[in-house]
């Protein structure tokens, strides 16, 4: 067996990029010529496709240390930009090795479809040596990623994720105060041999027509920062709330650096100095701690022995064997790419070593993400990849993702839509609802003047803005275009099931950029045609968000015939939960409404209506995707591991509908299937698990699921698009809206007094 030294694997290098350059400039070292076209010109995306191929493997999967040093997202700007460029195969060929071969060792391209060089390498006795390669617990990519952890094995010793997100949640509490102060004592341990770095927080309200809005500006900046310190110190953030504000505060904490934060309280005051909030993290324990339920319930933070403070360190895979030492990809453009999917190193390097990665000038990558085609195709390119490889429902969906790729790339490149449009229509195909863009803004002039739900098949208005229409039309066609088709076309661009869209459908679908728009409705059987005019984006916003609200506004908790509780969990606070629910008698029939607001209250109030139950008995059963070298394995369902009881009456009943998602649907199925509540109403929205953040090269965050979730309940199976299903249907109908009526209530109430 040869033997390679390290010095020899130093000195290497140079001869194998020159290897790999002139196969890739032979223009018949596939066998065949090869055509001399700019395939763009005839709306062609071969040589886009092998990019993005080679590009989310190179990334995720090769493990050299100057790879580390690469800027991702410039790198896929600058690179689409240059294959863009390219007039031939050859052109593209040399591109390739250019932009790798700075930061992946041994990257070749050639007829074959196994490389004599990498063959060479990996037989080799690399004695002295360790090998390196890529462990996955989803990606670690951006600071609301924290879960989620990437290292590479024998070579990240000490786990570094910059901007990590520390802490964070949210304060069930209502205020009249315009003006918060929040103080916080704590204290940094940094990392040894690291210069203490910042922190920073960020407080805002929760905002119902804009639940994403705290993440928004905590990747926006948005936040304050703070010095750390070694020593407790306690620091002093205000921030002002609007008008009428919610009753939730979200917050969060996180470090720009190695090291940990090491909390010793957080502290909320009014503008008057009364407290709002205190958290003791030293007692985290104690029901007197505002934190006490939160702490209990959602398992977001993992006290140490101290009780100091959360851990922020990231959690890593254990070395595993059986990884793939090197990648050979067939190419679209013509023979093969080969590229180590494992190195060896030193405490000093991987190698062999390269040249290393070239920055991209600041203004040259500004111009880049003003171009929208450019930045569009490498939107799609990075999105492309992170669902191949971490999403946990990818394989349910049997989409074909390569084709999603080829589509999403050819309608930008030949200028059929938008580069937002084609990633947000290839997004739609994995059918998850927690996919989101956050800081894009929908460019949206005007409205159709009405409120409108989807509901029989039908676009209904439920809440007009113009005196020429009523409750209950039904919008056959805007514009000379089906109702029917607008809904269609709009849901083609949104994540996720149907139910998990209609909310969207009725804010966004029916827009236009004129100021009047020509509609034909049917109003008591009756077609007519009218011209309306279109509300602007700002009335529209503001005329939806006080429906809204006085939409859960209109349904306050109390009681009903004097026999069955009604608690509406959209608009209530923990004190009326408390004030309301506690002094239920024992044996008074309940009836819990969660079709309104996508309440965050929902599991605080458990006690109240199950005394001696605080919180779930088991913790969620769940499954990052653990991905090694392009071989994803997806978990096992459990099994299921108590009986469902005998549901014949029941004297809890929650509302629902298609507005409970993620958290919520949680926590339904774990009641319903232990038989604690009888759910009526409509399906769920079909999510369940923790988000994941992927910054895009354009400038946008994307939200997607990177956690599949199980019920927690001990069933089989998960949530992924059926959602909790509702023991008794009751759908909203057209009638429903025209007459006021509220079916869903009424079936609870008959469903109650009928167990009498």
């Amino acid at each position: 067996m040869t033997r390679i030294s390290l010095a020899d694997l130093k000195g290497s290098m140079k001869s194998l990029v020159m290897v790999a350059i002139f196969l890739s400039l032979a223009d018949t070292v596939f066998g065949r010529n090869i055509v001399e076209e700019n395939i763009f010109e005839n709306g062609k995306t071969d040589r886009l496709e092998d990019f993005a191929r080679i590009y989310g493997a190179v990334r995720w999967f090769m493990p050299s240390d100057e790879a580390m040093e690469v800027d991702w997202n410039a790198f896929t700007l600058h690179a689409v930009d240059k294959v863009m460029k390219c007039h031939n195969n050859v052109d593209f060929h040399n591109l390739l090795a250019d932009l790798y071969g700075g930061f992946v060792p041994m990257f070749e391209i050639s007829g074959k479809r196994r490389s004599d060089i990498l063959e060479e390498y990996f037989s080799a006795n690399h004695h002295d040596l360790l090998p390196v390669w890529w462990q996955h617990a989803g990606a670690g990519l951006s600071i609301l990623s924290n879960q989620y952890a990437s290292k590479r094995v024998n070579r990240d010793y000490n786990t570094k994720s910059l901007n990590r997100l520390a802490v964070y949640g949210y304060m069930p509490f209502r205020t009249n105060s315009d003006t918060l102060a929040i103080i916080v004592r704590l204290k940094y341990l940094a990392s040894e041999h690291e210069t203490l770095p910042e922190f920073n927080l960020i407080f805002d309200t929760y905002d119902p027509n804009d639940p994403m809005d705290f993440l928004t500006q905590l990747i926006q900046g948005g936040q304050k920062s703070f010095p750390a310190c070694p020593e407790w110190s306690e620091v002093t953030y205000k921030t002002v709330l609007v008008e009428n504000s919610s009753d939730n505060l979200f917050w969060g904490i996180y470090s720009d650096g190695q090291g940990e934060i090491v909390m010793e309280s957080i502290r909320i005051r009014d503008n008057e100095g009364n407290d709002l909030a205190f958290v003791d993290f030293r007692n985290a324990g104690n029901k007197d701690n505002s934190f006490y339920k939160l702490n209990e319930t959602t398992y977001q933070y993992q006290w140490q022995d101290d009780g100091l403070h959360s851990n922020i360190r990231n959690l890593l895979f254990e070395e595993s064997p059986g990884h793939k030492e090197y990648c050979s990809m067939k190419l679209k453009s013509g023979g093969y790419v080969h590229f180590p999917m494992q190195l060896w190193a030193d405490l000093e390097h991987t190698y062999p070593a390269t040249s290393g990665y070239l920055p991209i000038a600041g203004e040259d990558l500004d111009k880049l993400k003003k171009d929208k085609r450019i930045a569009g195709i490498a939107d799609i390119i990075v999105a492309w990849n992170v669902m191949k490889y971490f999403s946990p429902y990818l394989n349910e969906q049997k989409a074909d993702w390569d084709r999603a790729l080829e589509k999403a790339l050819d309608s930008v490149v030949s200028g059929k839509t938008s580069g937002m449009d084609a990633l947000r229509k290839m997004m739609s195909e994995v059918n998850d609802a927690h996919v989101t863009y956050l800081n894009f803004q929908e460019q949206y002039e005007r409205f159709f003047p009405a409120w409108i739900e989807v509901t029989d098949g039908k676009a209904v208005v439920s809440d007009p803005y113009s005196e020429k229409l009523s409750k209950g039309d039904i919008l056959l066609s805007m514009n000379g275009r089906n109702s029917k088709d607008i809904v269609r076309d709009f849901s083609s661009l949104r994540s996720g099931s149907f139910q998990s869209k209609r909310q969207d459908i009725g804010f966004y679908a029916f827009n236009s950029p004129d100021s009047t728009v020509v509609c034909r409705i049917m109003r008591k059987g009756k077609i007519q045609g009218l011209t309306l005019r279109t509300l602007p984006a700002s009335d529209y916003y503001e005329k939806t968000a006080r429906t809204y609200m006085d939409r859960i506004s209109a349904h306050p908790s109390g009681y009903i015939r004097d026999s069955i509780l009604y608690f509406n969990a959209g608009i209530s606070d923990l004190d009326e939960a408390e004030t309301i629910l506690g002094a239920r008698r024992p044996g008074t029939p309940v009836i819990v409404d969660m079709r309104f607001y996508p309440s965050f209250l929902i599991r605080y109030i458990m006690p109240y209506l199950w005394p001696g139950c605080n919180g779930y008995v088991e913790e969620t059963p769940s499954s990052i995707p653990e991905v090694s070298f392009l071989d994803i394995r997806s978990g096992k369902s459990p099994e299921a591991s108590r009986k469902i009881p005998d549901k014949t009456y029941i004297d809890v009943v929650f509302l629902i509908s298609h507005l409970n998602m993620s958290n919520q649907e949680e926590f339904l199925d774990y009641v319903k299937y232990n038989g604690m509540a009888c759910l009526i109403g409509e399906p769920t929205a079909g999510i369940c698990g923790n988000i994941n953040v992927a910054p895009l090269p354009g400038g946008v965050f994307m939200v997607f699921t990177g956690e599949r979730y199980y019920s927690i309940a001990g069933r089989k199976g998960d949530y992924f698009i059926r959602g909790v299903q509702p023991d008794i249907l009751v759908r909203s109908t057209v009638t429903d809206m025209t007459e006021g009526r509220d079916d869903c209530l009424e079936a609870a109430i008959e469903y109650l007094e009928g167990g009498k």
